[in-house]
C-alpha cells in the first residue's frame, strides 16, 4: 500500500481528511487514524479490520466496532459538505454509517442521543438521513450489498433555535443528486461540537452498530457545486469501484 494523493480532489473548503489507503492518515496498524488536514486522530474502537485492497479501507462488523473522532476548534460548519465512500454492508440489517455529536444530547452517552445526527443504512437498498431532532428523510438510493459507493451530503442554514439548526439537505450517492430531503421544508439537525463516529451513533446505548466497508471522509467548510461532487467522484472512483 502506497500512499494515496489525488490532485483532482476538489481542495477549495477542504478542511479535513481522514483516509485509510493514505500513509500519513492510517500506517496500516495500530488504533490511531489521522487527519490530514485538521481535526485530531480518531480512535479504531474494538479492532475494526484493516483491508489492503483498494488502496487501504477498514471493515466494520455491525456488533461493537466502531471510529471516534474529534475536530480540534473546527467543526461541521455551515454551509458544509461530507463526502464518504463506503462498501454497502448487509441491506437487511440497519446500522449507523456515520453520526454526528447533538449539542443538547444524552449526556451519559457523550451527546449522542438517538436519533444522531448523520447516515443510517436503513434496509436494502434504502439509506436514511437523521437530522438529529426526530426527523428522518429516506432514500432509495439502489445501492448494492458489498459495492462501493460515494455519499455526500450538502447543508446550509436557514434559520437558527438555541440548539440546532434548520436547513435543506441534499443528499448525492456517486455524484449524482438523489433529492433534498424534505422537499422545500428545512430539516433541523443539531450542529456538532466537533465531534463524530463511524459506524455506531451512541457507543450502544439504543443505536445499532454497522456493518459494512469505509474507505475515507472528506469535511468541506462549504457546499460544492454539482460540478465539484461530480468532480470528487471521478477522481477517487477508480480506486473503490
Amino acid at each position: 500500500m502506497g500512499t494515496v494523493y489525488n490532485t483532482n480532489v476538489v481542495s477549495d473548503g477542504l478542511v479535513a481528511c481522514w483516509d485509510a489507503g493514505n500513509r500519513a492518515s492510517y500506517p496500516g496498524t495500530g488504533t490511531s487514524w489521522t487527519a490530514l488536514g485538521a481535526g485530531s486522530a480518531g480512535t479504531l474502537v474494538n479492532t475494526p479490520s484493516f483491508v489492503d485492497g483498494k488502496m487501504g479501507y477498514f471493515t466494520f462488523d455491525g456488533t461493537d466496532e466502531y471510529a471516534e473522532f474529534e475536530l480540534d476548534e473546527m467543526t461541521f460548519s455551515d454551509p458544509g459538505t461530507i463526502f464518504l465512500w463506503i462498501r454497502w454492508g448487509d441491506g437487511t440489517s440497519t446500522g449507523n454509517i456515520f453520526s454526528a455529536r447533538q449539542v443538547g444530547g444524552d449526556s451519559a452517552n457523550d451527546g449522542f442521543r438517538y436519533p444522531c445526527w448523520g447516515f443510517f443504512n436503513n434496509s436494502d437498498d434504502e439509506l436514511k438521513f437523521s437530522t438529529g431532532v426526530g426527523s428522518s428523510q429516506y432514500f432509495n438510493t439502489g445501492l448494492v450489498d458489498d459495492e462501493w459507493a460515494q455519499i455526500a451530503v450538502t447543508f446550509y442554514r436557514s434559520s437558527f433555535s438555541p440548539n440546532y439548526y434548520s436547513t435543506p439537505v441534499t443528499l448525492w450517492v456517486n455524484g449524482v443528486e438523489q433529492s433534498v430531503a424534505g422537499g422545500s421544508t428545512p430539516q433541523a439537525y443539531y450542529l456538532n461540537y466537533g465531534k463524530f463516529r463511524i459506524g455506531i451513533g451512541d457507543g450502544g446505548h439504543t443505536d445499532p452498530c454497522w456493518s459494512g466497508g469505509f474507505g475515507l471522509i472528506h469535511v468541506y467548510n462549504r457546499r460544492l457545486s454539482a460540478a465539484e461532487i461530480k468532480q470528487n467522484y471521478n477522481s477517487t472512483k477508480v480506486r473503490f469501484t
